[in-house]
């Protein structure tokens, strides 16, 4: 939950002088977050989710949709935030969530009388460099995992059908209910053998990201991280300092999922973004305060 002082500062970045009719569809973790501060900025909301009673009472415009199927939009909307989630983790769910998905509801809204902003929410796995390398948003896409590989195909699906979209690949997302960091820590409190770079960017800070591009009428690729791409290990020797967790002899042999390479985020500061977690530590220290 966010406290008083976070929620002013949040929502006062999302205040806009002209209302929006915003559909987010694949309202999950993210979409919910998206949602929330929208409409307490005063914009009109929409939830696409194929079960939506899932969703907090605060939302109540609700569409019940499996997008992975075609169908229709009976309502125009100024803005298309596309966040979804797959069900599963295999090549299957994600081409069913991303590709189908994703060209389904450009589909449907093909209709619109006025052609509406799009965002995709796309992820770093679009990048498969190993060695540590820097990654701005011009650098080569070649995704080493299926996931990787259906986010750029499901990029390819979107600029075919809206050239002028966004995409913002997000590096891991974190925030409160989702510190699975953490809890691998607790669980298994040692130093990684492989040590890779890390990315990652709290949740309210994607989220106003998200909101941010959209309203400053950007286009195009924007990578979606906090300003310090980091080992694994200095994450772990903090989380050992900050929870008084002692390291654990031995070594973690896990292999790295997500290669080793550091993103970087100018071009979405240049944009005028401002992080409220620019790395973290203050992402991490303010989950803990909230649940202390």
């Amino acid at each position: 939950m966010r406290s008083c002082h976070e929620s002013k500062i949040y929502v006062s970045q999302l205040t806009m002088s002209d209302s929006k009719h915003i559909l987010i569809a694949g309202c999950g973790y993210l979409g919910e977050i998206i949602a929330r501060n929208c409409l307490e900025s005063g914009h009109s909301v929409t939830a696409l989710k194929r079960d939506p009673s899932t969703l907090p009472a605060g939302i109540s415009s609700r569409l019940a949709i499996d997008m992975s199927q075609p169908f229709e939009l009976k309502e125009n909307y100024d803005w298309i935030i596309f966040c979804a989630a797959p069900s599963s983790h295999d090549r299957a769910s994600y081409e069913q969530t991303y590709v189908a998905g994703l060209r389904n509801l450009i589909t449907a809204a093909q209709d619109f009388k006025d052609k509406p902003e799009v965002l995709f929410v796309s992820s770093t796995g679009v990048y498969g460099q190993d060695k540590g390398e820097q990654i701005d948003e011009e650098a080569n896409t070649w995704p080493h995992t299926f996931s990787g590989e259906v986010m750029l195909d499901a990029e390819g699906t979107l600029e075919t059908f809206h050239k002028d979209a966004i995409i913002l690949r997000l590096g891991g997302i974190y925030g409160p209910g989702r510190i699975g960091i953490v809890d691998r820590f607790k669980q298994s409190p040692r130093l990684s053998l492989a040590n890779p770079y890390t990315n990652r960017i709290h949740s309210w800070d994607a989220a106003r990201a998200a909101i941010h591009l959209l309203t400053t009428g950007a286009n195009r690729i924007f990578n979606g991280v906090d300003s310090e791409p980091v080992p694994v290990n200095n994450v772990r020797k903090w989380l050992s300092k900050e929870l008084s967790i002692p390291l654990q002899a031995g070594l973690d042999e896990t292999p790295p999922l997500h290669g080793s390479k550091r993103v970087l985020n100018d071009k979405l500061l240049g944009s005028g973004f401002e992080l409220l977690y620019p790395s973290f530590r203050e992402g991490f220290q303010a989950i803990f305060k909230e649940n202390s």
